[in-house]
């Protein structure tokens, strides 16, 4: 589950690079000092050795790319990257795309974000989130930037923390009720009269 907040993990990050301009000094420093470093954030433990690992890996996946692609990475050949480091963990190689110096576009998906996406029906409610990674950035518009790739996460991931619950959502409050398919069959008392929802209309929009 997504349990941090935006400014924890951003202030994990940083204090993380403290004191050095290079990954190496924390990829090579002392657990404990990553720990205390990164206490911002929950389980401190469990991600410090994950950071160090993934670092590692980053350093040889890197070496070997750099080998084969002398200038820079492109979008396609950085997401072979992080996804050979990462394995099935979809979340961690978007996350080292959009993060590490690559700044590439990929797109993270938590649970909250998983779960307000399925109850859209942008994808479907037996996809799995590994997969849905995949489903969900191939229906993003073409040519947006690391920034805005991770701004539509965070609103779909806010909107399921503060609203669409995974028990009881709130649906009389839901700025998306009107295109929601699952909050209109659990609250239709809730509908209002102005017809279907044109197909043109942007998700968050609401004009």
């Amino acid at each position: 589950m997504h349990r941090e907040s935006t400014c924890s993990v951003i202030d994990g990050a940083r204090n993380a690079g403290r004191g050095s301009s290079k990954h190496e000094s924390v990829r090579d420093a002392a657990i404990g000092e990553v720990e205390e470093t990164i206490a911002a954030v929950t389980w401190p433990e469990q991600k410090a050795p994950r950071i160090q690992q993934v670092l590692r890996e980053i350093t040889c996946a890197a070496q070997r790319a750099l080998a084969r692609v002398p200038r820079q990475l492109e979008r396609a050949g950085g997401a072979r990257v992080a996804r050979g480091i990462a394995g099935d963990r979809a979340k961690t190689s978007a996350a080292t795309l959009l993060f590490s110096r690559l700044r590439m576009p990929a797109l993270p998906l938590d649970s909250h974000h998983h779960r307000v996406a399925q109850r859209l029906e942008l994808i479907p409610a037996s996809l799995d989130v590994g997969p849905s990674h995949a489903a969900l950035e191939a229906q993003l518009p073409e040519g947006l930037s690391a920034q805005e790739v991770y701004d539509n996460h965070e609103a779909l991931m806010l909107h399921g923390q503060r609203c669409c619950y995974y028990r009881a959502p709130a649906c009389q409050r839901c700025v998306v009720y009107d295109l929601c398919p699952t909050g209109r069959r659990l609250h239709p008392e809730l509908a209002s009269n102005e017809g279907p929802v044109p197909s043109e209309r942007r998700l968050f929009n609401a004009s």
